[in-house]
């Protein structure tokens, strides 16, 4: 197997650590990110599935928490210590990945078998920032993962309503009907994407293979697809051409339901860590009543 593989402990971070993995799902595939090894078989050699499983992956991810360092870590059949021990002794690419204030521990307090982790640049990932420093990290893992990929393939828009998984009968039929008062002035499009708008949108809000596009949303910050956001099944993800906002955002329906829609200076949404940037007042408002009619129809 190749992807992402996330080493934690669930007694320090199991929380943040399955938040980002549902984040890194989102954007890389399901299928190229691993957490747990589970189902290992009575009287097999747990240290060497580990391993294996470990030195099969293209990156790991050892998420650190304000307990993650502690004197398990000695001993030998710990297994975040197996897993980032497998990790730096078969060269994969280690990120430690800070959560919840933790500091980096220093290579004095670490067994001789994880010492290499000091000297691994860390990324740190908060809960006000995380949208952002989720998918900054997103962004290099997606490097590592698919070296060759180059800009990301376009998929052609869905020719039909598309259903996404997870989403209720109840909730689609409320979303269509949120979505009927924005399709006004090109400002939303539903079924019938233009395949030119899907074309330019669909690399720049750095939209995954695969993952279904409910709708295009063409009112933000300029009126036009280079500033776009795409309603897919796992969330919201925006492009802006501002020098602000260099990646695209994303923002999952976790994060559109756990933080309150506010308006953040003279032409900006704020929602958690996430802002978003429109051309001014009348346009902020209508984006307002379009989340906000999201957030009705998840709950």
């Amino acid at each position: 197997m190749s992807g992402v593989f996330i080493s934690y402990r669930r007694g320090d971070a199991a929380a943040s650590a399955g938040r980002l993995s549902d984040h890194l799902r989102a954007r890389l595939g399901a299928d190229q990110v691993f957490m747990d090894v589970d189902g290992i078989e009575p009287g097999v050699d747990f240290h060497k599935v580990i391993s294996d499983n470990v030195s099969q992956c293209d990156a790991l991810i050892a998420v650190i928490g304000p307990d993650w360092l502690s004197d398990r870590l000695h001993e030998e059949n710990d297994f975040v210590r197996i897993e980032i021990s497998a990790g730096l002794e078969r060269d994969v690419r280690v990120i430690p990945v800070l959560v919840d204030g933790a500091k980096m521990p220093p290579a004095e307090r670490l067994p001789d078998s994880l010492k290499g982790l000091a000297r691994r640049n860390a990324a740190e990932v908060s809960h006000m920032r995380f949208s952002d420093d989720a998918g900054r990290l997103a962004d290099v893992l997606m490097r590592i993962v698919s070296p060759d990929a180059g800009e990301m393939p376009v998929q052609a828009p869905p020719a039909a309503t598309p259903g996404a998984p997870g989403m209720s009968a109840r909730m689609l039929g409320l979303l269509d009907e949120s979505f009927k008062r924005f399709e006004v002035d090109q400002q939303l499009h539903v079924n019938e994407i233009p395949v030119s708008k899907f074309a330019n949108a669909a690399p720049k809000c750095g939209l995954p293979e695969g993952e279904r596009v409910i709708a295009l949303v063409d009112f933000t910050v300029m009126k036009n697809a280079n500033d776009a956001m795409l309603v897919t099944e796992s969330g919201l993800r925006v492009h802006h051409s501002s020098a602000d906002f260099s990646q695209p955002q994303y923002i999952s329906y976790g994060d559109l339901l756990a933080h309150p829609i506010e308006k953040h200076g003279w032409w900006q949404i704020r929602l958690g860590g996430t802002r978003i940037t429109v051309s001014g007042g009348p346009d902020r408002d209508v984006l307002i009543d379009f989340l906000s009619a999201i957030r009705a129809a998840l709950t």
